[in-house]
């Protein structure tokens, strides 16, 4: 059944959440308080491969992934979909097909980072939004204005821009920008990594958070990209007086009860400054930490790039992430990969600059 939610009325500022392929996770972080949530859908045949950057581990099959939509919009919420990968002519008319199913089932989005896919949706995607992944990479307004001529509404920024480079995005570009305010925090650019796809065959599988060591650097430790986590929480304020349209936590591989108190904890934030309340104070907790395990961006144009690297050398750190973020089913596929054949790729005979360092050693 199709249910459309296009008219239903959301927050001035909208609180977008991930869910997993669970319509258990859906339902709990529509609970938490979200306005919207954005997810990943498997293709209906199986060798079509990803339609979007993520593993299909995370993502829904086709057929839930309708169930999905359907059940975020009766409950008067609006569904996101990510379409964030690039694509080969053919891998291009595939997705286009997907889409013109989700696009008759009624989602409110589609999250893109291809250009080619963002102008062949723009006839048809009819009343459907087109959202800007942080995987386009627009930083500026003239980039903006591009995107919005090819149909797109909304940029989703990267969170390296400090404010005024959003709002100028905002303001001269004429779209509507996504801030993320929780979530991981890319060495790399984000999620185009590919250190990964050297060692893995996939864009993103977070090589970062692996163990290292640096041939002739031995005091360096083991952990030389990995990065701090993002946590922009006490930045609402800020965003809220500038109006920024969306408020975005990452991660569609976390545990539901990570993300169902994260939403929480953003939409309490977010209730408080609509009333014109101070931001409540949030204790550091499980599923949410703050600095100096966090840092929160750069939208307050001061650069603390160096702040955003971990220098923790022990194995605790990398423990307390698995316990409090990762979900079980990105745990089990993590596991398989690193007993299947596929890890030989780590241990190399030609020379190369980091040698890895197998944490079950």
């Amino acid at each position: 059944m199709k249910v459309n939610n296009r008219s239903a009325s959301i927050r001035a500022m909208e609180l977008l959440a991930p869910t997993g392929a669970s319509l258990r996770q859906v339902r709990r972080v529509l609970d938490a308080g979200a306005d919207a949530i954005y997810f990943g859908v498997r293709p209906p045949q199986k060798n079509q491969g990803r339609l979007s950057l993520l593993t299909s581990v995370v993502e829904f099959d086709f057929n839930t992934g309708l169930r999905a939509v359907e059940e975020i919009h009766r409950r008067g919420k609006r569904a996101y979909v990510t379409l964030n990968a690039y694509y080969s002519d053919d891998k291009l008319a595939q997705t286009l097909e997907v889409a013109k199913d989700l696009i008759n089932a009624g989602i409110d989005a589609f999250i893109v980072a291809d250009c080619g896919l963002a102008a062949a949706l723009a006839p048809i995607k009819g009343e459907a939004e087109l959202h800007l992944s942080i995987l386009g990479r627009s930083t500026n307004h003239e980039s903006a204005a591009f995107w919005r001529d090819l149909g797109v509404s909304r940029i989703i920024v990267d969170r390296v821009l400090p404010l005024r480079d959003i709002m100028a995005i905002k303001e001269k570009g004429q779209v509507e920008v996504e801030v993320f305010v929780y979530g991981s925090n890319c060495f790399n650019h984000h999620g185009l990594c590919r250190l990964s796809s050297y060692m893995n065959g996939f864009m993103c599988l977070a090589p970062c958070m692996e163990s290292y060591r640096i041939e002739g650097m031995e005091n360096a430790g083991p952990t030389p990209f990995r990065s701090v986590p993002l946590n922009a929480y006490e930045d609402l304020p800020l965003m809220h007086r500038a109006g920024i349209d969306a408020l975005k936590i990452e991660g569609r591989q976390k545990s539901p009860a990570a993300i169902s108190t994260l939403v929480s904890i953003f939409k309490n934030g977010i209730d408080a400054l609509d009333r014109g309340e101070s931001l409540p104070e949030v204790s550091d907790q499980k599923h949410f930490h703050k600095a100096p395990l966090t840092w929160s961006g750069m939208y307050r144009g001061i650069h603390i790039a160096h702040n955003s690297i971990n220098q923790e050398k022990g194995l605790k750190y990398i423990l307390r992430l698995f316990e409090d973020y990762v979900s079980y089913g990105s745990l089990k596929f993590l596991i398989d990969r690193e007993f299947k054949p596929i890890s030989r790729c780590y241990q190399r005979d030609t020379p190369t600059l980091f040698t890895w360092v197998s944490v079950s050693a």
